[in-house]
């Protein structure tokens, strides 16, 4: 165990976690946070969950876009399945345009869709994947209009079907 800030920060990933979090509730001053983070990352080695806590810590409180997508890419090459690295990797280069208004090309577009389609194939049940994903959608919505139009098509078919089937009962 490491003591730090008056917080136990143990061997255990929800621990880490935790302790983190409440450290940044309390204070403005994030310093001790990072440090906290550093000593949880020399603790836990190739820890993906803690890489991914830290590398969104980076870009949400500290705005470092460079540094958290680093952390974050790195924590998924230690585990290819941890869904949080890869939906907080989405959310950092869709939130990195938006902070610094820019548009987002298509390029860029279809990493961030990349990355949270990935999430879903690993968590479908994701809502914060769906959520991202109608964002990305909205800013762009010329290119997935067609996408729109054929589940909607789709959708009606699948509905006339039903129809027809109640019908003949």
């Amino acid at each position: 165990d490491v003591c730090s800030s008056d917080l136990i920060i143990s061997n255990s990933d929800q621990v880490i976690t935790v302790g983190a979090v409440r450290v940044q509730k309390e204070t403005k001053n994030y310093q001790p946070v990072k440090e906290l983070f550093q000593k949880c990352i020399a603790l836990t080695q190739n820890d993906a969950m803690t890489l991914s806590d830290y590398g969104r810590f980076l870009f949400v409180r500290e705005k470092d876009f460079k540094k958290g997508e680093e952390i974050l890419r790195k924590a998924i090459q230690y585990d290819k399945t941890y869904a949080p690295a890869f939906f907080y990797l989405g959310m950092l280069l869709l939130n990195q345009y938006e902070h610094d208004n820019i548009d987002i090309t298509s390029k860029i577009a279809m990493e961030i869709e990349r990355w949270l389609r990935r999430t879903l194939s690993i968590n479908s049940r994701h809502s914060g994947a769906y959520t991202l994903l109608g964002r990305l959608y909205a800013k762009n919505p010329k290119k997935y209009l067609p996408v729109f139009k054929l589940v909607q098509s789709q959708l009606k078919k699948l509905n006339d079907s039903i129809q027809e089937i109640m019908r003949i009962e």
